[in-house]
């Protein structure tokens, strides 16, 4: 059995919650509501974190490159 990421299972228990959120009474819908918004919080700070790492990976490269110049030049 393939092993499902934690960000595959944020998204899926979001979709159980909004999809028991439709069916359920007041009291209820106010904790399931508070339930989404805290995994998709924790889901931007994976985005957040993505993003991050792709730009400090893109300076690296850009700082790489900018030296294998200037050497190559002497």
């Amino acid at each position: 059995m393939k092993r499902k990421s934690e960000r595959d299972l944020l998204h899926q228990q979001m979709e159980l919650l909004i999809e028991e959120s439709k069916n359920c009474v007041p009291g209820e819908l106010s904790k399931n509501s508070q339930a989404v918004a805290k995994i998709s919080k924790e889901l931007f700070k994976y985005s957040c974190a993505s993003v991050i790492l792709f730009g400090f990976l893109g300076y690296l490269v850009k700082n790489f490159t900018v030296l294998l110049i200037k050497f190559c030049r002497r």
